[in-house]
């Protein structure tokens, strides 16, 4: 553990830029799969919401608003 808080100590003295925006891409990678899983929930809840109106509702509903797999 010692050589490895060492290891970033370094990198941190000698490419605090270049630790800093690996830093920036982890986090916006990360964010990724949660902003797509966020997207996906509005739209599913904008189609119930749209057959609920009884609109015209562009996805497909199972009987008692179970979505289809």
């Amino acid at each position: 553990m010692q050589a490895f808080s060492r290891s970033v100590a370094r990198v941190m003295q000698v490419l605090p830029k270049e630790l800093r925006y690996v830093g920036i891409l982890t986090l916006l990678g990360g964010a990724g799969p949660a902003i797509a899983i966020w997207l996906n929930k509005v739209i599913i809840d904008q189609g119930d919401e749209a057959g609920k109106e009884n609109k015209q509702c562009p996805m497909p509903r199972a009987p008692d608003s179970l979505l289809f797999w």
